[in-house]
């Protein structure tokens, strides 16, 4: 039987070998050494060294990879009047503290700024001047946090399990990531307009990160 953790009680990660069996929770920093050693101090925990997210903006027309401020795709001509951004997924750095969901929600919140930057700038472009309602959908089976709003300002919240978010003006946007990387791990990220649902995206990596957004 796997291992759980002594904080939140969830199953541990195996990381280590047969001759130096260790397990990991992603969530609370706690290290399992075995029956023989027990748990692992806080304090010389240190989370594997990972990825960073980038944002990339493809043609929508044949999905030729381009520059975030090319008005035109350089392979078909097509104009970029809607934008396809995709962001990769996000892995926390190494860490002896708690304090890296710091630089970690504040790497959310520069995602959704230049988001609705790139959208807020399609919506100026095609004139759309009414606003909207939006309610933002979380559903996970895990630990999450996001940031989300319109061009107007954003909110950053934490929580786990689903939650549901208002946002009010012409374009919104959402950034969350799962905070966790346990095997099965989901998070779904939908914008609806009254019944309609306008964007969705779904991701199942460790760390895993979505984006999303909408005109009214």
């Amino acid at each position: 039987m796997e291992p759980l953790c002594r904080v939140c009680g969830k199953s541990l990660t195996s990381l280590g070998t047969e001759e130096d069996p260790r397990w990991y929770c992603y969530k609370d920093d706690e290290v399992w050494l075995g029956e023989e050693q027990g748990w692992l101090e806080r304090k010389q925990v240190e989370k594997p060294k990972t990825e960073q997210a980038q944002i990339v903006k493809y043609c929508k027309k044949c999905g030729n990879k381009l520059e975030l401020e090319d008005e035109f795709c350089d392979k078909c001509g097509a104009e970029q009047k809607e934008i396809v951004v995709t962001v990769t997924a996000i892995k926390e750095t190494s860490s002896k503290n708690r304090s890296q969901k710091t630089s970690s929600h504040l790497l959310i919140a520069v995602l959704l700024v230049v988001l609705l930057f790139l959208i807020a700038g399609a919506a100026w472009y095609n004139s759309i001047p009414k606003t909207a309602y939006f309610t933002i959908m979380v559903r996970s089976n895990t630990y999450w946090h996001g940031s989300y709003g319109s061009a107007g300002g954003m909110t950053t919240v934490d929580g786990s399990g689903n939650g549901d978010f208002q946002a009010h003006g012409t374009v919104v946007a959402a950034v969350f990531q799962i905070e966790t990387a346990n095997y099965g791990d989901t998070l779904t990220v939908s914008i609806y307009q009254g019944n309609t649902v306008l964007a969705k995206q779904t991701t199942t990596a460790a760390y895993g990160v979505v984006s999303v957004s909408a005109t009214a």
